[in-house]
């Protein structure tokens, strides 16, 4: 009796109901489903541990395989670019041999490529400009033939430099008042030409001069370049009597 109430109190003292028999009994099956549910649970998770496992063996072997298939196609590509161009990069005139020597050839196609569209670019915006730039001379002078204007050898030898880097408007007005100076100059050398001719040798003062004789400062004036080097000692005498 006191045995069975020690148990009773052993087992009760840890928390397990009944008498001491009735303790025994009870711990061994409470453990018992205890390691029952761990032996369950163990086969569930080794499972999806191995199941993750083997989902990143399957991607790392595509990886592999992609990187393979691009070494690949890259290596029959530069084989493709090597064979297609004789071995000779046509840019310099340089070897290809490997794999670097086909990337600096396709970096000197690029850079060539891109100096080609924006050549082409540039050359279009050039055209435009010239485009809008007759529609607005024929615009403010209906009544020129620029073709006949860009055909004068004048306007020509006036407009060199000029044209496509000034309006074709602006140079023509430069060229008018050009003419304009141009004209005004002809028509006053041509007047001044003929009074030289009026005033020759035998109209300066209306007599020859005679030896030792000196001239005036208006006769000088009035002499030409010719009669300025034939008199031209005795022009210098003169010049210290005026």
């Amino acid at each position: 009796m006191e045995e069975n109430n020690a148990k009773t109190t052993e087992a009760e003292a840890i928390g397990l109901p009944g008498d001491g028999a009735d303790a025994g009994t009870v711990a061994s099956e409470t453990v018992g489903e205890n390691l029952d549910g761990l032996n369950d649970g163990a086969p569930e998770n080794a499972g999806a541990q191995d199941e993750d496992v083997a989902r990143i063996n399957r991607e790392n072997a595509r990886r592999r395989r992609e990187v393979e298939r691009e070494k690949a196609l890259g290596e029959a590509r530069e084989r493709a670019i090597i064979e297609t161009l004789d071995g000779k990069n046509p840019y310099d005139g340089s070897e290809l041999r490997d794999g670097a020597d086909v990337a600096r050839f396709l970096e000197m196609k690029r850079a060539y490529l891109e100096r080609e569209a924006e050549e082409e670019k540039e050359t279009a915006a050039r055209e435009e400009w010239f485009r809008g730039d007759r529609d607005a001379f024929r615009a403010a002078y209906p009544d020129v033939d620029l073709d006949a204007l860009i055909e004068d050898e004048r306007f020509r030898t006036f407009s060199e430099g000029k044209v496509g880097n000034l309006p074709m408007k602006t140079i023509y007005e430069g060229y008018r008042e050009f003419l304009g100076a141009f004209d005004e100059k002809a028509k006053s050398l041509a007047a001044q030409a003929l009074a030289n001719r009026a005033a020759g040798p035998g109209a300066l003062g209306g007599a020859k001069h005679a030896e030792g004789d000196s001239y005036t400062a208006e006769e000088v004036r009035r002499m030409s370049p010719a009669e300025v080097r034939a008199n031209y000692e005795k022009i210098r005498n003169s010049m210290t009597k005026w």
